[in-house]
Order: structure tokens, then C-alpha cells, then sequence
């Protein structure tokens, strides 16, 4: 659940994310895998110092079918943002979205 609260306006973020994404609603559930964001960067507050104000990222999927997670190179993204990957699996896709697996969608 996703709500403003005392620790910040998250609800908030998330709206002016999906006016800048508008894919991501139809990405939550494509293909069969659940997909989990990020939502981080300045207005967001952590111990990390960002210098762009506000961003969402494509972090994994989770397919229900088999209960099996599958990392953002293993996922279409469709032009959504998507985390970058340390130590990557070889190959041309790291980090990009684009689908490696049956799970795509």
C-alpha cells in the first residue's frame, strides 16, 4: 500500500512518477510476472546524496505461476526506467529491459 504519511509524501511521488511513465501501470502484472519498483533519488530522502530530484526504477518480477523471480535483463521493460545491475550476467542485455526469458511481457 502506498500512502503519504509523517515520513513523506510518497503517494504524491508516485502520481508524478506515473504522469512522467505512463507505462507503468500496464507493466505491474504484464506477461504473467509482477513487476516491484523503486522509487528513490533527492525528494526522496535517504543516506544517499542524489542529484536527480525524483526517479522510479524496474528492480525484478515475481511469476506466481512457478513462484520464480526474474531480474530487470530478464523482463521487458517497455521503455521503462530500469536498475542498474552490479555483476551482471554476461551477455548484450545488463540492465536494459530487454526480455531474456520466456517471462517477458
Amino acid at each position: 500500500m502506498l500512502r503519504n504519511s509523517k515520513w513523506g509524501p510518497f503517494l504524491n511521488y508516485w502520481h508524478e512518477l506515473l504522469a512522467r511513465h505512463p507505462e507503468l501501470p500496464g507493466l505491474v502484472e504484464a506477461g504473467g510476472c509482477h513487476r516491484s519498483f523503486e522509487m528513490s533519488r533527492a525528494r526522496n530522502a535517504r543516506l544517499i546524496a542524489y542529484e536527480e530530484p525524483l526517479a522510479v526504477a524496474l528492480l525484478f518480477g515475481v511469476c506466481p505461476a512457478d513462484a520464480s523471480v526474474a531480474g530487470p535483463f530478464q523482463l521487458e521493460a517497455h521503455g521503462a526506467p530500469v536498475a542498474p545491475l552490479i555483476g551482471a550476467p554476461p551477455g548484450p542485455a545488463r540492465g536494459n529491459g530487454t526480455p531474456q526469458s520466456p517471462r517477458s511481457g
